[in-house]
């Protein structure tokens, strides 16, 4: 599990903590780069993100 928090850039390497409990927290500074982050992560296992045409959705992005 990968959970993304806003603020100053953090990234730390993997500990043997996060391998043990199969969870990694990373913080990077904007919506944007957590919208990057996962759009490639969504990319790389070929999904394909669009955007929501649902005007009363609270979706940004759906992947299929």
């Amino acid at each position: 599990m990968l959970t993304i928090w806003e603020g100053w850039l953090e990234i730390s390497p993997f500990s043997s903590d996060d391998i043990r409990l199969a969870h990694k927290e990373i913080c990077l500074p904007d919506i944007t780069d957590i919208l990057i982050l996962a759009v490639k992560f969504a990319r790389h296992a070929r999904l394909s993100p669009s955007l929501s045409t649902d005007v009363d959705s609270s979706s940004l992005l759906t992947f299929n």
